[in-house]
């Protein structure tokens, strides 16, 4: 459980996977409200807020349940009416000029977060718990389109108390907001929606707040008028306990002189001295729709939210969350409490749980059929990188353990809308599906990783079906290494060493052998021979070890330097770089750029490559490997070697380097850079890109192939590094960057869990097992099933 104070980045995402989501700031404010399907970061509801009000035998209080604001004192970057924005204050939107708690601190470990109010002068002990729910392999609740919220009120006066709190909540959706208050049954709510839209249109929405408190009221709507009329009616409404039904029968249009249509939920109880209770309030969405925002064509195109299928309105999503909050509630908390139970370092359990928060964020999306789609993350009001980029989501480990139906949803996706009949896979999946394929070309460590992931996934879900049904093309796309349709020749002699042009995820390519791709090359040989062989394919099987048994050979013996592994290249070769352009102009393909784009012509040296280089992801395969039970890809000691290098070389204080790229991590903050060239070798004259950078997933990444070499103090001093930059004041901990925030990549973190536990899987022969980095109690999970381990030595 880490707790945050004064840590004004923090926003802990809480919705449905894929359903939108609503980030709690560390001080008890509701931010980042992104319930269209798209990013909204940096964002606030106007006026929506949780507040208190204590009445008793001279006792009479109210307050805004927030702590002290830690952020935008000149005034932020949120979009709306005068007197927002820089120039004019903390946003008065944002209740900071209201009576509130002295103190706030958040106590949070994911998927549940509890914000605690402390103020001596206040009559009351308040605390607040927030979950959305996260079940593992229960993709359906764990998907739902709604917040819960419980407040713990306790009485420590010497006389009873009244306690009521209020949600005031603005209407989210775009004008013609329309607010109705009432019963559910035994909820009182106030539904919200718009009446500009029809319900299949992108800009169609509905939100419910509910309460299922005995005890309980509502205000449909704040009074419209001008200046802060609306503000300063409600508070002293709620102040004197006598919020008038105020009803309006015209939309709210969108004036700027008014609030977006402001309705508040109250809920009481009366508590004896010393007494104890709690109220709940749920916040529930349904915007059906999802647009592609990102696209140049018009009409957009608009496809329907997976949970539309599941509900028909915000009230029935409310009513199935209070119908089953209990049981929610407690399979939500007993996965968290099995995960923190996990015998890991702290900054190791810190980094695993956190990043789970990137599957609740606007980085993932589900299609219509329940399918799983992400962004590599996001900015501030669009997806960052689009179509579940393989390259990148290659080292996202949380999701194919936890929820194993929606990473094979990806297989599934990518090898039906990404294949093409040569072999090739685009590398990025197009909206609508069915849309023209990615026109790019192929990406060596993106289709390679795939097929040793189709291996992982099927060895995890046992599912012989899956595996024969899309085989056909896992096949072809191993084949695509040297057929002669392979524009980027990668083993056009079949040597089983790449050779040829190379995309990758670092976004150029590379010329000529690398350990780095080389070794997803070998991985996808060895898992394609064993697929082959269960499905009694027995000449491609002995065909496909041949070629990693030559490239593994020829990698250990040609591409270790004693110190590392090196890409192996003459730089000054400028016709490695001609030949492929020119190759490109006769068969007159656009998607590569001239030999000038890779030749400095200055120094006569090909540019963006690695050379004699430590690069972090020089030994990347073999931890995939590991993990999926392929066994060794590169020589056991040259691994180690390799990685030693890496921490000696590329672990690092910031305040020495020199980084030209995006400035991830500086001055006396530690990270691991992409890559460094150790003094005694040669630094090309425009390197790899992003080189002096660091990005948080590949260092989870490198860690955890330290850890499995037995390097686990190494391996803890990275992850620390991380950790430590992530801290609640300069960065978001539950949101890594990378290109943009709440980035995919950073889920390698979850794959520190199984190498600790050293989880081992075989669903085809029904077998899950351990062998421990040391003993302990671990969690565990695979399809439909999970738990914790304890291992005694």
């Amino acid at each position: 459980m880490n707790v945050y104070e004064k840590a004004g980045e923090v926003s802990f995402p809480l919705g449905g996977i894929g359903a939108g989501s609503i980030g709690l700031a560390a001080d008890g404010r509701l931010v980042d409200w992104e319930l269209y399907s798209r990013p909204n970061r940096q964002s606030i509801n106007p006026f929506t807020h949780f507040a208190i009000r204590a009445e008793g035998e001279n006792i009479r209080d109210h307050r805004v349940l927030q702590g002290d604001t830690a952020r935008d004192f000149m005034g932020g970057l949120h979009i709306g009416s005068h007197s927002w924005g820089y120039g004019h204050g903390i946003s008065r939107a944002t209740m900071a000029g209201f009576r509130h708690f002295r103190d706030t601190r958040m106590e949070a470990a994911y998927p549940v977060a509890d914000v605690v109010y402390d103020d001596e002068d206040f009559p009351g002990w308040v605390r607040m718990a927030a979950f959305s729910p996260f079940i593992p392999s229960n993709d359906k609740d764990s998907s739902l389109p709604a917040v819960f919220f419980e407040f713990t009120v306790t009485n420590p006066n010497a006389v009873p108390v009244k306690y009521t709190i209020a949600l005031s909540c603005a209407n989210p959706t775009p004008k013609m907001r329309r607010n109705r208050g009432g019963k559910l049954g035994d909820l009182t709510r106030i539904k919200m929606d718009t009446t500009a839209f029809g319900p299949d249109e992108a800009g169609y929405g509905e939100l419910t707040i509910a309460t299922d408190n005995p005890d309980a009221d509502w205000q449909e709507s704040w009074y419209r008028s001008g200046w802060f009329d609306d503000l300063t009616t409600f508070w002293r409404e709620f102040g004197e306990g006598n919020l008038r039904k105020r009803h309006y029968d015209e939309p709210n249009d969108g004036r700027p002189d008014l609030c977006n249509e402001v309705g508040t939920l109250t809920a009481a109880v009366t508590l004896q001295p010393g007494e104890q209770k709690t109220m709940r309030f749920l916040i529930a969405w349904y915007m059906p729709n999802t647009e592609k925002y990102w696209a140049k064509e018009e009409p957009k195109p608009v496809w329907k939210q997976y949970y539309a299928s599941l509900f028909g309105s915000s009230d029935e999503v409310a009513g199935y969350c209070f119908k089953n909050w209990d049981r929610l509630q407690d399979e939500t908390e007993r996965f968290q409490n099995a995960l923190s139970s996990s015998t890991l370092p702290r900054a190791v359990l810190d980094a695993v749980q956190s990043n789970l928060a990137i599957l609740k964020s606007s980085t993932c999306l589900r299609l219509s059929d329940g399918s799983f789609y992400g962004w590599e993350g996001v900015v501030r009001t669009h997806g960052s990188c689009e179509g579940t980029c393989s390259h990148v989501w290659n080292y996202a480990y949380a999701l194919p353990f936890l929820f194993p139906k929606l990473e094979r949803s990806i297989r599934e996706l990518d090898y039906t809308y990404n294949y093409n009949e040569s072999g090739k896979m685009s590398f990025r999946l197009m909206l609508p599906l069915g849309s023209e394929p990615w026109g790019f070309r192929a990406c060596v460590d993106g289709q390679m990783g795939g097929i040793m992931k189709m291996y992982r996934d099927w060895k995890l879900s046992g599912d012989d079906e899956f595996l024969k049904k899309y085989w056909p093309r896992v096949k072809k796309s191993l084949e695509y290494a040297w057929s002669p349709e392979n524009p980027d020749e990668w083993d056009i002699g079949k040597t089983g060493i790449l050779t040829g042009r190379q995309h990758h995820t670092l976004d150029v390519e590379l010329f000529g052998p690398s350990s780095w791709l080389e070794g997803f090359y070998l991985g996808a040989l060895k898992a394609a021979a064993e697929m082959a062989e269960y499905l009694g394919e027995t000449d491609s099987a002995a065909e496909y070890r041949e070629l990693f048994c030559k490239g593994k050979a020829w990698t250990d013996e040609n591409l270790f330097n004693g110190s590392h592994y090196i890409q192996k290249i003459d730089l000054t070769d400028r016709d490695m770089v001609t030949h492929f352009t020119q190759k490109d102009a006769a068969e007159h393909l656009q998607s590569a750029p001239d030999d000038t784009a890779y030749w400095y012509e200055e120094a006569g040296e090909i540019k963006y490559q690695i050379g004699e280089g430590s690069e972090i992801d020089q030994v990347l395969a073999a931890w995939h490997a590991d993990l999926m039970g392929l066994g060794e890809i590169f020589d056991p000691e040259q691994r180690r070697k390799a990685l030693e290098t890496i921490y000696r070389v590329n672990f690092r204080t910031m305040r020495d380097t020199d980084n030209p790229c995006r400035v991830f991590c500086l001055d006396n903050e530690q990270g691991t850079v992409i890559c460094q060239w150790p003094e005694d070798v040669y630094k090309p004259r425009i390197p790899l890109p992003y080189a002096e950078e660091v990005m948080c997933g590949f260092e989870y990444a490198a860690a955890g192939n330290m850890l499995q070499c037995g390097m686990e103090q190494e391996a803890v001093d990275i992850v620390d590094g991380i950790r430590e930059r992530y801290d609640g004041v300069r960065r978001n901990p539950f949101a890594e960057i990378e290109c943009g925030a709440s980035y995919s990549r950073s889920m390698a973190s979850y794959a520190l869990l199984l190498i600790y536990s050293g989880f081992r899987y075989d669903m085809t022969k029904g077998m899950i097992g351990f062998k421990p980095f040391r003993s302990g109690r671990y969690f565990w999970s695979v399809d439909g099933a999970w738990g914790t381990v304890v291992c005694e030595d």
